[in-house]
C-alpha cells in the first residue's frame, strides 16, 4: 500500500502592506466649524502622542463644507493638516478618527474607510441612537461621548492636559468651533467646560479679528430664543439608517426667518432630516430641512401632504 502523502498546509495570504501609512481624522459631510476644529485639534493631539506620532495625521473633509468654513480654509488651509479625499488610499490608514458624528451615515463616501483602518476612534458630544445600524460605537476601538456644548471642547481639554499649545491659527479655529456649537456660549447645552476651553484658547493667542470676521452670528435674538426652546424638546429617531429629528415650539408672535433656525438646529442635532412646527399668533408654520446625504428623503412630498413645499 502506498503511504498517504501529507497535505501541504494552506499558505496564509500576507496582509497588504501600506504604501504611505498615515492616520486620518474625518470631519462630517457639509463640515461646520465644530467638526473642522475638532478634527484639526485631534490631529494635533495625535502628532504629540507617542501611540500615534510615528505616522503623519491628515484631516479629510468627506464632502463639502459650509460657505463660511470654505472661506476660512481659503485663507488658512496651507497651515492646517487638511488633505483631499482622493489623495488618501484607504488601505494606508492605520488609525482613523471621527469627530462630531456617532453614525457612519454622516461620513459620506469616507464610510468605506471604516473597515480598512487599523483602529477607529470616535469623539462626539451627541448621544447616538441605540438602534442605528450605522452607529460608529459598534466597531470603534475608542469612543468618547461627553455632555458638553462642542466636540472641539473635548479635544481642546486633552490638548491642554498634554501641554500641547496651539498656534494662533489653531487657537482661532478652535474658538470658532466652540462658538459655533454653543451659540457663543448662549445655548442651554453649553457647559462651564466650554467656557473654560474658550478662555484658555484666547489666552493662547486666538485672533479676535478673525473671530469677529468668521464668527458673525447667523441668527437674530428672537430666532435664538426659538432655537434655545427647540433644543430642549427636539426628538431624534432613526429610520433605515437616517436620523430624523422633529420638534414643536410656540411663540407669542410671528418670528421671521424660521428657516434659518431650522438650518442651525439641523447642524446642532447631527440629524439628517429635521422638521419643526412653530405655533404663533398668526397660525402655524411647518419647516423641513435635510442634509445633502439624505438623498432618499423627499421633503417636497412630505410637506405637500400639509399643503406646502420643502427643500434640502
Amino acid at each position: 500500500a502506498r503511504a498517504a502523502t501529507p497535505e501541504k498546509p494552506a499558505e496564509r495570504t500576507p496582509a497588504p502592506q501600506r504604501v504611505e501609512p498615515c492616520n486620518v481624522v474625518l470631519t462630517t459631510t457639509n463640515c461646520d466649524f465644530d467638526s473642522l476644529a475638532a478634527a484639526c485639534a485631534l490631529a494635533s493631539l495625535w502628532s504629540h502622542d507617542p501611540d500615534f506620532a510615528a505616522l503623519p495625521t491628515h484631516v479629510v473633509l468627506p464632502r463639502g463644507a459650509l460657505p463660511v468654513v470654505q472661506r476660512f480654509l481659503a485663507y488658512h488651509k496651507h497651515v492646517l493638516p487638511v488633505r483631499g479625499f482622493k489623495t488618501i488610499d484607504g488601505g494606508d490608514i492605520e488609525a482613523l478618527g471621527v469627530v462630531d458624528a456617532s453614525s457612519a451615515a454622516r461620513l459620506g463616501r469616507s464610510k468605506q474607510w471604516l473597515g480598512l483602518a487599523g483602529s477607529l476612534h470616535v469623539y462626539d458630544h451627541h448621544e447616538g441612537e441605540r438602534d442605528d445600524a450605522d452607529a460608529l460605537g459598534l466597531h470603534a476601538t475608542e469612543v468618547v461621548v461627553e455632555p458638553v456644548g462642542s466636540t472641539t471642547t473635548l479635544i481642546v481639554e486633552r490638548l491642554r492636559h498634554a501641554n500641547v499649545r496651539p498656534t494662533p491659527t489653531e487657537a482661532t479655529l478652535y474658538v470658532l468651533g466652540i462658538r459655533a456649537d454653543t451659540g457663543g456660549l448662549t445655548y442651554e447645552t453649553t457647559t462651564a467646560r466650554d467656557a473654560e476651553a474658550l478662555a484658555w484658547l484666547l489666552r493662547e493667542g486666538a485672533s479676535q479679528a478673525a473671530i469677529a470676521e468668521f464668527g458673525v452670528e447667523r441668527i437674530s435674538g428672537d430666532q435664538r430664543r426659538v432655537l434655545s426652546s427647540a433644543l430642549r424638546t427636539v426628538d431624534t429617531q432613526s429610520y433605515r439608517g437616517i436620523a430624523i429629528a422633529t420638534v414643536a415650539v410656540r411663540t407669542p408672535r410671528y418670528v421671521p426667518g424660521l428657516a434659518a433656525v431650522v438650518e442651525e438646529l439641523l447642524e446642532l442635532t447631527a440629524a439628517d432630516v429635521l422638521i419643526m412646527g412653530c405655533e404663533h399668533g398668526n397660525g402655524l408654520d411647518l419647516i423641513g430641512r435635510a442634509r445633502p446625504g439624505a438623498a432618499t428623503v423627499d421633503l417636497r412630498a412630505v410637506m405637500g401632504a400639509f399643503g406646502g413645499g420643502g427643500h434640502a
